[in-house]
């Protein structure tokens, strides 16, 4: 079950030097006017996620007190970074986490910034056919988009 939190875990391990980002290629849009191995996106953040509805979580600051917010292909932030955590967005959602890792309540926002769903949740997934995993204490259940 593919969830913020495994989501995270995976950018913590990036972000701790654990793993490399894949984030360094060449973005699809602009693959065919730039050279492979092109930088596209000069390196500003302290870490980043993947593209995925056309947008990327970014975190400004440390692991710590650091803010996750949302650049474009273009490296423009599009949603300015105020959440404690931020996964990629599914389906047109990203769940993000008012709070830090453990403690924090998580929500989904559009890709305007927008929160739809008011942070709320323990975890909550991905949606695949209109519905997403979400726990609530050590239960789980889902949501509709």
């Amino acid at each position: 079950m593919l969830t913020i939190r495994g989501v995270l875990s995976t950018l913590w391990l990036i972000a701790a030097g654990w793993l490399s980002p894949s984030q360094t290629a060449t973005p699809a849009s602009a693959a065919a006017t730039v050279k492979p191995g092109t930088i596209v996106i000069n390196p500003q953040f302290d870490s980043v996620g993947s593209f995925s509805d056309g947008l990327a979580a970014v975190r400004i600051g440390d692991s710590t007190t650091g803010k996750w917010g949302f650049i474009d292909k273009t490296g423009r932030i599009v949603i300015h970074p105020q959440f404690g955590i931020a996964a990629p967005f599914s389906d047109g959602l990203a769940a993000v986490k008012i709070g830090d890792f453990n403690t924090g309540k998580a929500g989904l926002i559009d890709k305007t910034g927008r929160i739809v769903i008011n942070p709320q949740l323990d975890d909550v997934g991905f949606f695949s056919e209109g519905l997403a995993q979400v726990r609530i204490g050590d239960k789980w259940g889902f949501i509709a988009r």
